[in-house]
């Protein structure tokens, strides 16, 4: 069985949801995912979005988490990816 879960919003509101991607709340929200759903390990732990807040290095933030996640993704729109682009090779 593969886990995945999105994190990085949160709900001030029924209406609304906020771009959340501090590091402190990222891993936060990834033990709140590993109780909720029961296991010991998350196989892929996606952000919903870049939160513009964080910088885009900041992102790597996400990296923080390999004790439990197996593998961390982000959802990139262009100008993300240029942004990535302008520092230097992304892989």
């Amino acid at each position: 069985m593969l886990i995945a879960t999105k994190v990085g919003h949160t709900r001030p509101s029924p209406a609304a949801w906020t771009p959340c991607g501090r590091p402190e709340y990222l891993r936060q929200a990834a033990e709140l995912c590993l109780r909720r759903l029961q296991v010991e390990r998350i196989d892929l732990l996606q952000l919903h979005r870049i939160d513009p807040a964080v910088p885009i290095p900041g992102t790597s933030s996400i990296g923080h988490l390999e004790e439990n996640v197996a593998a961390a993704g982000l959802e990139l729109t262009p100008d993300h990816l240029a942004r990535l682009a302008a520092l230097g090779p992304v892989g």
